[in-house]
């Protein structure tokens, strides 16, 4: 703590060095409801959405994170903060708002919780002002993995999202769907995702591909493996959703299928907060595919 909080208050930091360090700070102390930490990350908001443009591009959505990951499943404890967040009035406050309530609410098939993102969803906004229905389609994930029912249930509202859904929704929809199945492959999830691995938008089917990756993590699924062969052949031109169906791929055959990334145990009574939290990283980081890693290939590209 005593390393990374002055990077996370210091707005001479870059946003990328502040939000990892949110983050990794969220991962060390998931689950703590730390206030110390929290009120850090609530004090960076504040002050960086004084200046202008600097809570603007993908970065700041990772602060959401790193504060979500501290009430992990704490739905008792984050009535506070949710409050303080209401201070922030820049677009990105109400994406970080939904982020935390989705992660406190996680695992707990809290149906008006559910029902609460779903009403997120039900505007028709434009593009650069819909990037908070993102993160409610994934807490619809979150909060209905716990049990069976209430995912199926789930399972039909996500359907109605990639069919009447904008843009922005139908991007989050695979992840939500990964998120809620993982190391699951069940027949209809794995149809569904395939469907949206071929679609029309790029950031959609490879959001599709690393689900599936997700969804078979460890289980080296015969039908699963097929169609990621099919995919690798689909996409050999496209270097982007080729390096993704291998991602996909190394899921699958992960401890020659005798490993799991699936969080919840005692049927799915109990969670793991640090498999969970580590997971939820990269379903947000999934959310932002291109923005996240344009910075790495620009850097890597400057090597031989």
């Amino acid at each position: 703590m005593e390393n990374l909080t002055p990077m996370i208050v210091d707005t001479a930091c870059t946003i990328e060095t502040s939000a990892m360090a949110a983050v990794s700070l969220g991962q060390i102390f998931v689950s703590s409801c730390n206030d110390e930490v929290a009120q850090a990350i609530l004090q960076t908001l504040i002050e960086r959405q004084a200046v202008e443009g600097a809570l603007s591009g993908t970065w700041p959505h990772f602060f959401g994170v790193g504060l979500g990951l501290l009430y992990l499943g704490q739905q008792d404890a984050v009535e506070a903060t949710l409050a303080a967040l209401d201070a922030i009035t820049h677009p990105v406050g109400k994406y970080i708002k939904l982020t935390v309530e989705g992660l406190a609410f996680a695992n707990s098939g809290d149906v008006l919780h559910v029902q609460k993102m779903l009403q997120e969803c039900t505007e028709h906004l434009e593009e650069a002002d819909a990037g908070h229905q993102a993160a409610a389609v994934l807490g619809i994930g979150l909060i209905a993995c716990g049990e069976e029912i209430g995912s199926e249930m789930s399972l039909r509202s996500l359907d109605h999202i990639l069919q009447y859904g904008e843009l922005p929704l139908r991007r989050a929809v695979p992840i939500a769907l990964a998120m809620m199945n993982l190391s699951n492959p069940k027949m209809g999830v794995i149809d569904t995702l395939s469907k949206l691995s071929h679609d029309a938008d790029q950031d959609v089917a490879l959001g599709a591909i690393l689900s599936m990756g997700l969804t078979g993590a460890g289980t080296n699924n015969a039908r699963l493996a097929g169609l990621l062969r099919q995919l690798a052949a689909y996409y050999a031109k496209d270097s982007n959703a080729l390096f993704m169906v291998r991602i996909a791929q190394g899921l699958l055959y992960m401890g020659k299928g005798l490993m799991t990334i699936n969080p919840t145990f005692s049927d799915r009574f109990l969670i793991d907060p640090i498999a969970m939290g580590s997971l939820v990283v990269i379903a947000h980081a999934a959310l932002h595919l291109k923005n996240t890693d344009r910075k790495s290939t620009r850097l890597n590209s400057s090597h031989p």
